[in-house]
């Protein structure tokens, strides 16, 4: 919907937000907030925004972002704990990931982690879902990546080091 190839025409590069597919707004279902790929909804995932900016405008010109923030609801039922789990709600991180109980997921098919423990239910970005996205990026040949909220990563910037590391090569 936006006039691409006119943009792209005055710019030097362009900044994708290739995050935030699900949040807060959806309380009803979880959801991966920065799957690479989505074979449930594919226009909620980084290939499909990424594959249809390349129709018009070069490689070289497309930045890929990264959050460093999670996304966090309440489920309806323990027992359903996946990707479109229905929810009741959201929830706050707090540590999550270091509670006793909390357990962690690579989702192989969105290329992207969440954890749950009881009710409490987040989807988050960690070091294979960086790696993911980093790789389809360079296979994709874009200009780069930008990380959002910085300030975000935890204590040792676990998550920004990893994406230097793996943009480096």
């Amino acid at each position: 919907m936006y006039p691409a190839r006119a943009i792209q025409s005055f710019v030097d590069f362009i900044n994708i937000m290739t995050y935030d597919y699900y949040g807060a707004w959806d309380t009803t279902h979880t959801g991966a907030s920065a799957a690479v790929f989505n074979p449930a909804n594919t226009e909620r995932s980084t290939s499909h925004g990424i594959s249809r900016w390349l129709q018009v405008v070069p490689a070289q010109k497309l930045v890929m972002g990264l959050p460093l923030y999670a996304h966090t609801w309440m489920l309806q039922n323990p027992n359903t704990n996946g990707i479109g789990s229905p929810a009741v709600g959201i929830d706050v991180v707090a540590k999550f990931l270091k509670k006793p109980g909390t357990i962690a997921v690579y989702d192989e098919r969105t290329q992207s982690h969440y954890c749950f423990a009881g009710k409490n239910w987040i989807s988050y970005t960690g070091v294979r879902s960086i790696r993911a996205a980093l790789r389809y990026a360079k296979e994709l040949q874009l200009r780069g990546y930008f990380l959002c909220s910085i300030g975000q990563d935890e204590g040792n910037n676990i998550l920004t080091t990893t994406a230097f590391e793996v943009w480096r090569g």
